[in-house]
């Protein structure tokens, strides 16, 4: 028969392969075995976080025989759910010579450990091979601490120093972090921020600071959730604070300080911030309500904090650069709103009017003299009428002055200002000389009053005494030469 048995096929009956071979002219079939191998035998999965599935691991079916290997099934021993699960690219059958690949996944759902056998059917004789599973389930463990955070009086919107919790994962494996949260919805005076990210690996922490920041009077609660996947649950915080007002007072209330003269900074005037409250009182600005250039100016103690049962001094200083009324608000900026001081002051000048005597004479002139810091427009004011000093004057300057009688003259001076600042009335300053006294003259015009009379007699004896003086010694040196 020769090649016979090569164009005579394989016959399979009941699973069994049967090979045609020549023997006295027929076709004489024998059984031929599927044969094959699985790798490895075991798989150790170790530790793995309940409901989180790991990584997955191979196992290599390879037929080592001679005919293709049937694949009936790939079972595991355990019934029902259980924490191994399969995929693989076998189908029913693996070509003589290939592979086929199972891959293993462990998904714990409790805490402990587990064990199955992955069997690999197949048929034509090659029969069963297994692989052993284990693995442990376990949970990601952790602490947050503290487990409560008071925060104590805070004053109404101005957030505390942060408070920090930490978050410690004690575990063997990384803890996952899925949120973390407070219990208050929409807007409340607790917030953090938080270094956790998504995860925190094993042996290590990571921060959540708090900050209370409350918008009203009164106590607040929360509770702060650190919620962790992989088993670990969920650990709370309690967070308690109480908000409250700060209380302080500003003393005096209102500063006058009344007429200054332009360009001439007045004495400072204190004003006293105290903290009468039960918190540091925060200071967020000390301002002045006039905007640019303004006559009023303030130093200050305060800083940014005022201590309780403490207070600070506001220096403010007047110095006006025209002439005018001036006002302004001093503003001490503060939680829960602002101090308020009222400033005021007048811009003014200087007059002056001054006297070359305080007595004369009737009809002995006396020269007044003035002037004015401004350049103001002056006005006479006082005398008698026909005595030279009436009208309007200039801003400075003097001019004699003459009475016809006997008695006691005042005299003085009315200034206006000519830079009264932009809508501000006119400033006039008014001056005045202490009372001139003026004496009666010698009658019928050569007349002398007592005091003048012996005011020329001593005059007339000096003179004389120096002319007897002259004339002695003229002749003293006549007698000398004879």
């Amino acid at each position: 028969l020769g090649n016979f048995a090569k164009f005579v096929p394989p016959l399979v009956v009941n699973g069994k392969v049967y090979m045609a071979t020549q023997s006295s002219q027929v076709a004489v079939y024998g059984l031929l075995s599927a044969t094959y191998t699985v790798s490895p035998t075991s798989l150790a999965f170790g530790n793995e976080i309940t409901n989180v599935a790991s990584a997955s691991q191979s196992i290599t079916v390879t037929n080592t025989g001679a005919v293709p290997l049937p694949i009936t099934s790939i079972t595991y021993s355990t019934a029902g759910s259980q924490p191994f699960s399969q995929t693989n690219s076998c189908g029913t059958s693996v070509a003589v010579g290939a592979t086929c690949t199972i891959n293993v996944v462990f998904n714990p759902a409790s805490v402990g450990p587990a064990t199955a056998t992955l069997s690999v059917n197949a048929g034509g004789g090659a029969g069963t091979q297994t692989v052993a599973l284990g693995g442990t389930g376990i949970a990601a463990t952790y602490t947050a601490t503290p487990t409560s955070v008071a925060f104590g009086n805070q004053l109404t919107n101005v957030a505390s120093a942060p408070t920090s919790v930490t978050v410690t994962n004690t575990g063997a494996v990384a803890l996952p972090i899925t949120s973390i949260t407070l219990s208050t919805a929409g807007s409340q005076p607790f917030s953090q921020t938080n270094t956790c990210g998504t995860s925190v690996a094993v042996g290590t922490n990571c921060t959540i600071s708090v900050v209370f920041n409350p918008a009203s009077v009164g106590s607040a609660t929360a509770t702060l959730s650190i919620n962790a996947g992989s088993g670990a649950g969920t650990q709370t915080v309690a967070l308690s604070g109480t908000g409250i007002a700060a209380t302080y007072t500003a003393s005096p209330t209102s500063v006058a300080f009344g007429n200054q003269l332009t360009n001439v900074a007045s004495a400072p005037t204190s004003v006293t911030v105290t903290n009468t409250g039960a918190v540091a009182l925060p200071i967020t600005s000390i301002t002045l309500s006039t905007a640019g250039s303004q006559p009023f100016s303030q130093t200050n103690t305060c800083g940014t904090s005022v201590a309780v049962g403490t207070n600070c001094t506001i220096s403010v200083v007047f110095d006006p650069a025209s002439v005018g009324s001036a006002t302004a608000t001093l503003s001490v900026n503060v939680s829960g709103g602002p101090l308020t001081v009222n400033l005021s002051g007048n811009g003014s000048f200087n007059v002056a009017l001054t006297a070359s005597s305080a007595s004369t004479a009737v009809d002995v002139p006396v020269t007044l003299t003035w002037s004015s810091t401004l350049g103001a427009t002056c006005t006479a004011s006082g005398g008698t009428s026909g005595d030279g000093w009436t009208g309007t004057l200039g801003p400075s300057g003097s001019r004699a002055v003459t009475e016809a009688s006997t008695g006691n003259y005042d005299y003085g001076l009315n200034c206006v200002a000519q830079n009264v600042s932009a809508n501000a009335a006119p400033l006039t300053v008014a001056v005045a000389l202490p009372t001139i006294t003026v004496s009666s003259s010698k009658s019928g015009g050569g007349a002398l009053d007592a005091i003048s009379l012996l005011s020329l007699l001593s005059m007339i004896g000096l003179q004389q005494r120096r002319q007897f003086n002259a004339r002695t010694r003229v002749t003293a040196r006549r007698s000398r030469k004879l």
